[in-house]
C-alpha cells in the first residue's frame, strides 16, 4: 500500500501532494509499463518474457525544475540486469531529479530549504 504525502514550503506556503509507494495494480512488469513513454515500456515488455525476472517499483518523489514542482514518478529497478528506470514528469514530459529526503532540497517555487512533509493518507 502506497502513501499520499503532503509537501509543504514554510517560506513561500506552496504545496504538493504526491503518490508514493505502490499498489497491488503494481505487483507486475505489464501494468508498471504503462506508466512510462512507449521506448522504456518496450524494454520492460521485454523482461516480462524472461523467466524469474526480479524488480522493485515504487513511485517516487521527484522535483521538476521545467514546471518548479514537486511530483510522483515510477521508478523501477530491475535487480536481473541491474538497471534502473526513471519516469518523466507526468505534467511536461521532461526529465526530474528523484531525491530521498525532501527536508534536504530546495522549494522548486521560492528556492529556499525550508520545506517539511506529512503523510496524509494512503492508497493502493
Amino acid at each position: 500500500m502506497g502513501a499520499i504525502e503532503k509537501i509543504q514550503c514554510n517560506n513561500c506556503e506552496k504545496s504538493w501532494e504526491l503518490l508514493t509507494g505502490m499498489g497491488k495494480r503494481h505487483a507486475s512488469l505489464a501494468n508498471i509499463s504503462e506508466l512510462y513513454p512507449a521506448d522504456v515500456a518496450e524494454q520492460l515488455t521485454k523482461y516480462e518474457e524472461m523467466p524469474g525476472v526480479r524488480f522493485q517499483f515504487a513511485m517516487t518523489p521527484a522535483k521538476c525544475e521545467t514546471c518548479k514542482a514537486f511530483v510522483s514518478v515510477p521508478v523501477v529497478f530491475v535487480k536481473t540486469d541491474e538497471k534502473k528506470y526513471t519516469g518523466v514528469c507526468p505534467e511536461c514530459g521532461k526529465s526530474v531529479q528523484t531525491f530521498a529526503c525532501v527536508e534536504r532540497c530546495k522549494c522548486p517555487e521560492c528556492n529556499e530549504k525550508k520545506l517539511f512533509i506529512n503523510k496524509i493518507g494512503r492508497w493502493d
